[in-house]
């Protein structure tokens, strides 16, 4: 039990009773010698007992100046005792609710997997120990030093580099309502699902744990979470569909621990424009003039070539460009997949035209009508097959993306089938002989000298040109 007093001189009741002893007893010893005046030795500091008497008279006063020392001691003790009650729980369990405001998510870097984010987060919680009236006291709320009372010990998890400011004063109201902020600005990891990147959408979760006291302890409950400027929350590039925050129960797998846990939620989602101008519609005219080789004239080889390897190359470098905006990942993504797309598109226009060069040189009527079938029909079936495949890849989730450019590669063999008579004939183009693949070529070349010997020469020495005979290409196998 403690009296009223000031913090530090107050006096405790089991001192009052020592010092109330002490007092009687002293009386007692002076009133017995005063009575003793009369006989002879009587004080303590005269006669034959004056040692034993003076004796006592020195214990009994060591005692009592002992417990008036010892006095602050325990009364400092007892204030020490005081303030560690007031840093435990007022109870079992504290409900602490927790409001966040969200300030503004200033990056999101796909690369690093992480962002950076601004946030305001409010605690309040009820501790009857700090009840009050306001209308004695004069004020509707006193500052308290955060030290000196129990405050929630709420953790950032994942935090790479984090400021917190705040949290130095708890506020209380006269009903014993404790309140406190903190603020917070920095760096959070997490891991982003790039499956349907560019159109992809993600959950930024931001966890705050108490890591002090369990579960069964404190319990953080949820006060709802909103944006202080929904205009700029979000860097650009990015729109916010939603804010919201959740409580959950986290378990420690190896002690068993468990601890309550406040869990903000951003819905974020890309905007893909940026991508749809700067890489998906300058890939077209690229693609398409891979296909305009199957315009051009069959002797222009050099030049059908020439284009075919500028687009692969310019394709593989938006290729690395896009690549360098994202981490290493162990999937395709929706853009790897139109990349894909238009590599083996351009690639194929390259084979194709090797094919009909190939074909073309033959001379046999079959080998002429192969390469005009396959020039004829890659003007059209190749911008039809992209654009089909482009929509499903767009319309249909990124984990289709395989199925459609097989679904692709199997209408193009729908259309040039791999019967045993085709892969014959392929067989015999591609590892022919240079005297098969060139008979036609050298007949011609024939014919042109044998009609050439039959004319006279003209003044120069020089044998005019056949004009029936038109120039044939030289071929190197």
């Amino acid at each position: 039990m403690r009296l009223a007093g000031g913090r530090g001189t107050h006096k405790t009741l089991p001192l009052m009773q020592s010092e109330v002893m002490m007092n009687s007893i002293a009386k007692n010893r002076l009133s017995g010698l005063a009575a003793d005046t009369s006989r002879p030795n009587a004080w303590p500091w005269t006669g034959a007992n004056a040692g034993g008497r003076r004796l006592s008279c020195l214990v009994v006063w060591l005692a009592w100046a002992s417990l008036l020392a010892l006095g602050p001691l325990v009364a400092l003790a007892d204030d020490e005792a005081a303030a560690a009650a007031l840093q435990m729980p007022p109870g079992k369990p504290v409900q602490v609710k927790v409001s966040v405001d969200l300030i503004e998510v200033s990056q999101i870097v796909d690369h690093d997997q992480k962002f950076e984010l601004e946030f305001n987060v409010f605690y309040s919680w009820h501790d009857p120990r700090f009840v009050f009236d306001a209308a004695r006291e004069g004020v509707s709320s006193k500052l308290i030093p955060a030290e000196d009372v129990w405050n929630p010990e709420p953790e950032l998890c994942d935090e790479l580099d984090i400021d917190v400011r705040g949290g130095k004063a708890v506020r209380a109201l006269p009903d014993g309502t404790l309140c406190f902020s903190r603020h917070y600005r920095g760096t959070i990891g997490g891991s982003l699902d790039l499956h349907e990147f560019p159109l992809d959408r993600h959950t930024l979760e931001v966890d705050l744990e108490e890591s002090v006291f369990e579960a069964d302890q404190v319990v953080f409950v949820s006060a709802g979470a909103q944006t202080i400027a929904p205009d700029r929350a979000v860097p650009h590039g990015w729109k916010l569909n939603g804010i919201s925050s959740e409580v959950q129960t986290t378990s420690n797998a190896r002690t068993g621990e468990r601890y309550s846990m406040l869990r903000m939620n951003l819905d974020v989602e890309r905007d893909p424009h940026y991508y749809l101008w700067a890489i998906v519609l300058p890939l077209i005219p690229i693609v398409a003039t891979a296909w305009s080789v199957f315009w051009m004239h069959p002797k222009e080889f050099s030049s059908q070539v020439t284009v075919g390897i500028t687009a692969m190359l310019t394709i593989v470098a938006y290729r690395i460009s896009v690549d360098s905006s994202l981490p290493p990942l162990s999937y395709m993504t929706r853009m790897d997949y139109f990349l894909l797309a238009c590599q083996v598109f351009v690639f194929g226009a390259f084979l194709v035209v090797v094919a009909i060069h190939i074909f073309s040189v033959r001379g046999t009527a079959e080998g002429q009508a192969m390469a005009l079938r396959l020039n004829m029909s890659c003007r059209w079936l190749p911008p039809f097959l992209l654009a089909a495949s482009s929509v499903l890849l767009i319309v249909l989730p990124a984990a289709h993306g395989q199925w459609i450019l097989m679904g692709t590669g199997l209408v193009m063999l729908g259309f040039y089938p791999p019967t045993p008579a085709n892969i014959k004939m392929w067989w015999v183009a591609l590892t022919g002989p240079l005297e098969e693949i060139s008979h036609g070529e050298g007949v011609s070349m024939q014919h042109m000298v044998t009609a050439s010997a039959d004319r006279p020469a003209t003044g120069s020495g020089a044998v005019p040109r056949p004009a029936s005979i038109e120039p044939r290409r030289r071929t190197v196998a």
